[in-house]
């Protein structure tokens, strides 16, 4: 009678990260600040553009043309780039690019007028890179992180998160705008570093 196969071991986990089973719940509630950031184009910015800066929505238009384009042209060599390194790290980095270029948001909106529009431009493209390192890390390292008899509910609790960050989206920047651009600019930066750092801190090392 042949032996029955012998499975490799998982690698242990670093000290400090969450137990395999915890693991796709731990990035799936990090996960929730970093969802927002899809709705910060269609959203806050022309918001933000049109009632606080009071110029012409053609700005939120070629701020998201610029994006789309950086996007497609950029993405696939950035995500095969980034592939030899480490997920953890690169969804750390990415969600920390996103808090910088939030915290840039803000201080180009206290420009006012064109000058402020301008800027908003050219912070967009940091904006840009942290979609795009987020957007090509966040799915692989819940996959690479999984069980093999787990993977679909990693998966499901993951798009979860990004339908309920993105639900709650709108609402929540708007609200968060009437309050004040530095409200807005800096709960989404604190909520998405803190995102970060808990994938630093919890997730596994793949």
């Amino acid at each position: 009678m042949t032996p029955p196969a012998r499975v490799p071991a998982r690698p242990p986990l670093a000290p400090g990260t969450a137990p395999v089973g915890g693991v796709s719940a731990v990035l799936s509630l990090a996960n929730l600040p970093f969802a927002f950031c899809f709705d910060v184009l269609e959203v806050a910015l022309p918001a933000l553009l049109v009632t606080r800066l009071h110029v012409s929505p053609a700005w939120a238009s070629g701020i998201f043309v610029g994006n789309t384009v950086l996007v497609i042209a950029a993405q696939l060599a950035v995500v095969l780039w980034l592939a030899r390194r480490s997920r953890r790290s690169v969804l750390t980095a990415g969600g920390l690019l996103l808090a910088l270029s939030y915290l840039g948001f803000w201080a180009a909106g206290t420009l006012g007028g064109g000058l402020g529009a301008g800027a908003l431009c050219a912070v967009a493209v940091l904006y840009t890179g942290g979609e795009i390192v987020y957007s090509g890390a966040g799915t692989a390292l819940v996959v690479a992180a999984a069980p093999a008899d787990g993977l679909g509910r990693a998966l499901a609790r993951w798009e979860l998160s990004n339908g309920l960050g993105r639900a709650a989206a709108p609402a929540a920047l708007t609200a968060l705008l009437a309050v004040g651009p530095g409200i807005l600019w800096g709960v989404l930066a604190t909520a998405t570093a803190l995102g970060a750092l808990t994938v630093r801190r919890f997730g596994p090392t793949v």
